[in-house]
């Protein structure tokens, strides 16, 4: 199996050497994404040949839309290709918890690669840098591995195909929960050792931020009902005692990459929002979806009761789920997508989460 950093995105340009400067004209973006700024084809050819060798120099290169990062696929000589990827436009809406999540993903690639017994194949980081001067900004490459993401192609597996994906999910999930870190919270966050002591102390951190971010754009929501409906539950958090990796954005459909031609999974993308934290939290098990969680993915994770058994899981997935449901809102305000949740039906989970958080 593969893991990579997000590119669950369809091309829509392609450049092939002779140009040495790209503009991206207004008419090859959408109204609600940003415009990005010219990119110097040059810069990025340097870039390459002074990190590969010759036969592996720049032939062509190719954008993608993305809703945050400026992301491009660069084909090599040989046939082989990297993804750059690089800050949004200074114009882009962005989250706080979004600040570094190109230092989270690359961090997170890291702790995969170094490991001598990861049961995964990941894709090497080229480089990252947080204060480029080849191309003007922050920017992470790093090599591709393609395929399709299982939203895609839902509707077409047959059970047997979808049983031994979500079998693939567990075990993944169950091996990422496995590795500990030495304090909570982001993964750039504590590598400059300003973790939390307590996973109560990260979350509602990541909580506020959210909240802060809502604030911001004068979103109505109901602030005091979060806060206090997850302050009267706050202690199941303190059940977690161990910092675990958590790619937040695991398991969703959009960000499961399969092979069509064997129907494996071929890659796992969402590495940007990476935790030292509670696995709970992982998109996977939003409270309101566990009960439609298949029982091949429980045999993956190694367990065949699900979760809820355990002291205090089932008023952490009632809190995560108001977590979840408040960043789908705040998130639509910042950059609305239509293939991603809307904000009635975000609405519509937030109310159903405060109910099930205040046992209505």
């Amino acid at each position: 199996m593969h893991l990579h950093a997000p590119l669950d995105v369809a091309p829509f340009s392609r450049f092939a050497m002779s140009p040495p400067t790209l503009n991206h004209s207004s008419d090859l973006s959408t109204p609600s994404r940003s415009q990005s700024p010219s990119v110097d084809f040059a810069s990025i050819r340097t870039l390459v040949r002074d990190l590969l060798p010759s036969s592996r120099s720049l032939q062509q290169l190719e954008r993608f839309p993305a809703r945050l990062h400026i992301i491009y696929l660069l084909h090599l000589r040989d046939g082989s290709h990297l993804v750059l990827k690089c800050p949004p436009s200074p114009r882009t809406r962005v989250l706080r918890c979004e600040n570094f999540s190109l230092a989270n993903e690359s961090t997170a690639l890291g702790i995969f690669t170094s490991m001598t017994s990861c049961p995964f194949s990941v894709p090497e980081v080229i480089r990252y840098e947080s204060a480029s001067t080849t191309i003007g900004t922050p920017y992470l490459l790093r090599t591709h591995v393609g395929g399709t993401p299982l939203r895609d192609l839902a509707g077409r597996l047959a059970s047997t195909h979808r049983d031994t994906i979500d079998q693939s999910l567990g075990y993944f999930l169950r091996f990422q929960s496995s590795l500990t870190g030495p304090s909570f919270g982001p993964l750039v966050t504590v590598n400059s050792g300003r973790g939390a002591r307590t996973w109560r102390e990260a979350f509602m951190l990541l909580l506020e931020s959210i909240l802060r971010d809502a604030e911001d754009m004068l979103i109505a929501l109901p602030y005091d009902m979060i806060r206090s409906g997850i302050q009267a539950k706050i202690s199941a958090l303190d059940q977690v005692s161990t910092p675990r990796l958590v790619a937040l954005d695991a398991g969703r459909p959009e960000n499961v990459i399969i092979d069509s031609r064997t129907n494996n999974i071929n890659g796992l993308v969402g590495w940007g929002a990476t935790i030292w934290g509670d696995p709970l939290l992982a998109a996977v098990f939003w409270f309101n979806d566990v009960e439609n969680i298949r029982e091949a993915f429980w045999q993956g994770l190694g367990r065949q009761n699900g979760v809820g058994q355990a002291a205090g899981e089932v008023e952490r997935l009632q809190i995560y789920a108001v977590f979840r449901a408040a960043y789908a809102v705040v998130s639509q305000y910042y950059r609305p997508a239509q293939e991603e949740l809307q904000e009635l039906e975000g609405r519509r989970c937030l109310t159903r989460a405060l109910s099930e958080l205040q046992g209505a």
